[in-house]
């Protein structure tokens, strides 16, 4: 965890023109203590969770960013489903809307519970609604009933998916979604028919449901919802069937032909549970088919995750490849925009020299 002390930290959120030479708004939105910060002990389990949040727009321009907070004083609205919380000293989900400008707070809410929550993810339905995901410790997170998990399963931290109006005033429904150990959503897209999916960690084995491809013992699961989160679609696992996650996640799409997308990378040197990469799932056709322990890992399913289109190691064979934290991203094309850490010379070095060893194109910048 970064030591930063309490109040050290506001968000910001900043527009460009499309060609990045103007700048079209810029404003600070926050509390008086730690805020867009992941500090909990319990869901800050992989290293750089401590940055996972996200941003994202609706049809309209509109903006949205989804992270959690320290400030019991955070910029709420009036009518938001949770404009109050009542939980000093926690750690609470945000979620705020801003408009195309980001000139007027059009709303913002708390999201959250007994415990400490943390929201990762946010995405935009057909309709306007709005989904989230993410990590909570939260024995009576809201509008759970009838939901693909009404109650909080135990253990070091749930993951949980959520479905808010789009005017911010309604949470229309709440799913745990998780084991007896630790779990947690690190993502979340919708397909083109309004289903939700979601990836993440888990080291309590995820429920499994269908025909689809799988890792027996794998602690990555993808799982899919129904829009109105009452009922699981689909489930499955995959990875080197260890016990501890293999990879921090991310970027993840589900495309317009329902292929599903995942990249995260795994390392041994860095706090929580991290050990070499290795055991990871490959097709023949990887472009990368070893690793050094510390690499990306990007894998492609088919529709449902009924079989592994593509799987394949990159990075790197000289030092540590890496993200300290975010969120990287897939388009409709299945192109990904990834964010890395690399060439960092190795901590045995001594010497700080520069190390050139991750793969990149002839006539790139």
């Amino acid at each position: 965890p970064f030591p930063l002390k309490n109040g050290g930290m506001d968000l910001f959120v900043t527009k460009f023109n499309s060609a990045g030479s103007a700048l079209i708004g810029s404003t600070y939105i926050g509390g008086s203590e730690n805020d867009g910060l992941n500090q909990s002990s319990r869901t800050r389990y992989f290293y750089a969770d401590d940055f996972r949040g996200e941003i994202n727009l609706d049809t309209n321009g509109n903006v949205y960013v989804a992270t959690c907070t320290r400030s019991n004083d955070f910029t709420t609205t009036s009518g938001a489903f949770q404009p109050n919380t009542s939980l000093a000293n926690s750690q609470e989900g945000v979620l705020f809307c801003l408009s195309p400008d980001l000139k007027t707070l059009k709303w913002s809410s708390y999201f959250g519970g007994n415990g400490d929550d943390a929201i990762y993810s946010v995405d935009v339905a057909s309709n306007g609604d709005l989904y989230i995901s993410g990590g909570t410790t939260s024995t009576n997170l809201g509008a759970t009933s009838g939901s693909i998990g009404a109650t909080y399963n135990g253990g070091r931290a749930d993951g949980f998916v959520a479905r808010i109006s789009s005017d911010g005033r309604t949470l229309k429904r709440t799913g745990y979604w998780g084991t007896g150990e630790y779990d947690q959503v690190l993502s979340l897209d919708i397909d083109k028919y309004g289903n939700i999916f979601v990836v993440g960690h888990s080291d309590g084995g995820m429920p499994e449901k269908g025909n689809g491809y799988k890792n027996a013992g794998g602690s990555q699961f993808i799982s899919k919802f129904n829009p109105d989160l009452n009922s699981v679609l689909m489930s499955t696992v995959y990875g080197s069937g260890r016990k501890s996650p293999d990879i921090t996640i991310n970027a993840f799409l589900v495309d317009e032909c329902g292929k599903i997308f995942v990249s995260g990378w795994g390392a041994s040197l860095y706090t929580g549970p991290t050990t070499p990469l290795k055991g990871m799932p490959l097709t023949p056709d990887a472009l990368q088919l070893t690793t050094d322990g510390n690499d990306f890992h990007l894998a492609v399913f088919r529709r449902d995750a009924l079989e592994l289109l593509y799987a394949t190691y990159f990075g790197g064979d000289k030092t540590d490849d890496h993200v300290d934290g975010g969120t990287s991203r897939f388009d409709k094309r299945g192109v990904i925009y990834q964010s890395v850490c690399s060439s960092c010379p190795p901590s045995s070095d001594g010497q700080n020299n520069r190390v050139s060893d991750f793969p990149t194109t002839n006539g790139a910048f």
